[in-house]
């Protein structure tokens, strides 16, 4: 038989199957990126294809906080004012 086999094991009390199934495409969509580009340096390939980067950055990695308005300086104001007997500098 020809060509590359690869076998993927995987702990069954540690990863489903979903997840080993996750880790097979990204490993293909790499090698089919890098073989499509055999002298591109290995940094340059993006593991995860576009429904996997989409889901990694847009679901997963959703950082968006509501970040209260005013400065710095008004943010301390405030908080002073809300704990004028709390110690604001130890040394």
């Amino acid at each position: 038989e020809e060509g590359l086999r690869i076998v993927l094991e995987a702990n069954a009390e540690l990863y489903d199957r979903e997840w080993v199934r996750g880790v097979h495409r990204s490993f293909l969509h790499f090698l089919e990126r890098s073989a499509a580009e055999p002298t591109a340096p290995v940094g340059r390939f993006d593991v995860l294809d576009e429904d996997e980067h989409g889901r990694v950055v847009g679901e997963w990695n959703d950082a968006h906080q509501a970040v209260a308005a005013g400065t710095v300086v008004d943010r301390v104001a405030g908080w002073a004012a809300s704990a004028p007997g709390a110690v604001a500098v130890r040394c």
